[in-house]
């Protein structure tokens, strides 16, 4: 018997009989996956980078007219500067009604929102009689962070709610920038390109 016709038919008989189902492309695609805590840290961390503006204070504590309430916080390579400024209604508690709070801090992130600080030096008179008092260097104050575009919120652990305005690139004030119909800078008249030597 000839076996050469057998095998060619075995070779050409698919070895997978049953009809083949057809797949969901999207169920081959890989699934997304979180973030890692760090890799939260570090994007926040970057977007948190330079100055903002305090648009009001919700707290707790102590009542704080609105329109009364100045304050900047700056953000750079693991430090930030704190300034804060309030006013109280008149005749709250035999108060006089001035309240600040000012510090250099170091600071770090986590990927769950929260933030810590370490005090470098700060000041203050929101305490029970209105005394000013430092704080001392290494206090440590917790942060939940919420950073949606050009506005933030920091909300301390007593409730606290600060919230924050970005402040662009903003030119010195008196300065008047010099700029062409397409928004780049002019040089002004008689100025010699980078290069040349004044005579």
């Amino acid at each position: 018997m000839r076996f050469e016709p057998l095998l060619i038919v075995l070779a050409l008989v698919p070895w997978n009989l049953q009809t083949p189902t057809t797949q969901d492309p999207s169920a081959q695609e890989p699934k997304p996956f979180p973030l890692s805590d760090s890799a939260v840290a570090a994007t926040l961390g970057e977007q948190i980078q330079g100055a903002w503006q305090l648009e009001r204070i919700d707290s707790p504590l102590v009542p704080l007219m609105p329109a009364d309430t100045e304050g900047y916080a700056l953000f750079h390579d693991g430090y930030m500067a704190l300034e804060l400024h309030g006013i109280t209604p008149m005749g709250l508690d035999d108060s006089d009604g001035e309240f600040f709070q000012t510090g250099f801090h170091r600071y770090s992130l986590d990927g769950t929102g929260g933030m810590e600080t370490s005090s470098l030096i700060g000041v203050t008179n929101l305490t029970d009689d209105e005394d000013i008092q430092f704080q001392p260097a290494g206090d440590r104050r917790r942060f939940r962070v919420s950073l949606l575009g050009e506005k933030l919120t920091l909300e301390r652990t007593d409730g606290t709610r600060l919230f924050f305005q970005k402040l662009g690139k903003l030119p010195f004030p008196g300065a008047v920038e010099q700029v062409d119909a397409f928004g780049r800078p002019v040089k002004p008249a008689g100025a010699k390109p980078p290069g040349q030597q004044q005579r």
